[in-house]
């Protein structure tokens, strides 16, 4: 029996000439979470579709458990769907308008019990629901209102049931905040966080949102242009980045503290963005990265293990103890030279660890 609830090996989703996603591979260990972050087309939502295969994968494997779902047909994908579900960014466009909010949430039940496998204290499925809506934070009367009657926290509560009453193995919560008010946000992340502790599930959590993050997340990967730069244990990520590209997502996260924040100096990227058509040979950040050597344009980078823990990361200038340039300027650096451009060297220590956790 294997420890992980998901795996991902060389992935890809190619739409035509769009390399969407190009060779992801991850694990999820059950009952973990882990956060999946990057800008806007780096192909975060399509690995999410593709592992609850809403989409097909061109190449790699998906693998769920110990199942491989990669090219199942509908039929043979069937007995799988239950173990896992998907919690989309846009509630209001992912809830059907025409049943009642009772027969959103209960219709992975109805579909369970056409193909025979309804667990017995499932039969009953108006009771199941309005447990289901109890759970998430709603009365059971909401069950015989319609979606558009409700709020957009309420909604997003509402596809959340409907995603966990098969009780699934692993969720996928693509973005479940970034289209709610930011008053009802923290409230979405505390459901979410507390469902997760309670029911054990393991959990993509694909978001921007880099505070949610480090709120909720075990493990992060950060991808860039449809491949992972950095993976690693949240602590090591968020104190210890060693990407380039990690380094300078984190510096354009706001810290609550005003004099901290006075003090950080803004990591200025190239405003060359790759095309996902035609990606840039070598290291794909080369052509935004501010500390990018020859090497760099010309040679794909490995991702590697760094230091230990199970932190990786695809970077020439990353030695293997986990030093190398931070882009940052960040007071936990010592003075480095790489291959003749003068920056910080960051020093992989406990303190420096905990110092990047709680900056």
């Amino acid at each position: 029996m294997t420890e992980y609830a998901l795996e991902l090996e060389d992935l890809v989703m190619h739409f035509g000439p769009v390399r969407a996603v190009d060779g992801v591979s991850l694990q999820i260990r059950k009952g973990s979470v882990l956060a999946l972050v990057g800008e806007s087309g780096s192909g975060k939502s399509t690995v999410g579709r593709c592992i609850v295969r809403l989409l097909e994968p061109t190449g790699g494997t998906v693998r769920l458990a110990d199942a491989d779902i990669t090219h199942l047909n509908r039929r043979r994908l069937r007995p799988h769907r239950r173990d896992v579900s998907i919690v989309f960014q846009d509630p209001a466009g992912s809830l059907d308008p025409r049943l009642s909010v009772g027969d959103v949430v209960g219709e992975p039940l109805q579909l369970m019990r056409r193909r025979g496998d309804l667990p017995a204290e499932r039969r009953d499925i108006p009771a199941a629901v309005a447990e289901e809506l109890r759970r998430v934070g709603l009365r059971p009367e909401v069950a015989q209102r319609s979606p558009h009657e409700l709020s957009g926290g309420q909604r997003q509560r509402v596809s959340i049931a409907r995603a966990l009453i098969s009780s699934p193995r692993l969720l996928v919560a693509d973005e479940p905040t970034s289209a709610l008010d930011v008053s009802v946000q923290a409230s979405v992340l505390n459901l979410l966080a507390d469902l997760q502790r309670a029911l054990g599930f393991a959990c993509l959590f694909i978001t921007h949102d880099l505070s949610a993050v480090e709120y909720l997340a075990d493990d992060v990967a950060v991808m860039y242009l449809g491949q992972l730069v950095e993976t690693g244990p949240r602590e090591r990520i968020f104190g210890v980045p060693a990407h380039p590209y990690t380094q300078a997502l984190l510096s354009a996260a706001p810290v609550p503290d005003p004099a901290t924040q006075r003090a950080r100096r803004p990591v200025l990227l190239g405003d060359d963005l790759p095309s996902a058509i035609d990606p840039p040979s070598g290291c794909r950040f080369h052509t935004r990265c501010p500390v990018a050597v020859d090497k760099c344009r010309t040679v794909v980078p490995e991702v590697r293990e760094i230091g230990a823990g199970g932190h990786r990361v695809a970077c020439h200038l990353v030695n293997d103890d986990g030093t190398g340039p931070d882009v940052r300027g960040n007071p936990a650096t010592r003075t480095g030279t790489s291959t003749g451009t003068s920056t910080g060297s960051t020093e992989v220590t406990d303190d420096a660890i905990n110092e990047g956790v709680h900056r």
